[in-house]
């Protein structure tokens, strides 16, 4: 290992005895991402092991807490420029005060509407609507 780091010393133009009196730093790792914050293979693997949301986020972000009186609406641009979209659930589908049965719809946009259309019928609704899946979503 010595002779390694000492040669890719060398190679970067810095002489042995300077190389010598400088610490070395060897890192290693592996994975994506920027390594701030939550990673969500370390996370997953915490929730396999049992741990709970809140004892998940305890361990990433230490010095936090939750605040559960706070809740906001996040809205989320899925799609832009795009005549249709398709929604699925594998439970029933609660959207604009209907109840839809489980299964995958293509949802369209006109004049203020969204026509929801899937298991050979087709719904509209007011837009914007919620979509919210009673099981799985997918």
């Amino acid at each position: 290992m010595r002779r390694l780091v000492l040669s890719t010393l060398v190679l970067l133009g810095l002489s042995a005895s300077s190389a010598a009196a400088a610490p070395v730093f060897v890192l290693t790792g592996s994975g994506y991402g920027h390594g701030v914050g939550m990673s969500q293979y370390g996370a997953h693997g915490y929730a396999l092991h049992g741990s709970t949301y809140p004892e998940i986020l305890a361990h990433y972000y230490t010095g936090t807490a939750l605040d559960p009186g706070h809740r906001k609406t996040v809205r989320v641009l899925l799609a832009s420029g795009r005549a249709a979209v398709t929604v699925a659930s594998d439970g029933a589908l609660a959207v604009g005060g209907q109840t839809l049965p489980a299964g995958s719809y293509r949802v369209t946009a006109s004049a203020g509407q969204l026509a929801v259309a899937g298991g050979g019928t087709t719904r509209t609704v007011a837009a914007p609507a919620t979509f919210a899946p009673g099981g799985a979503a997918r």
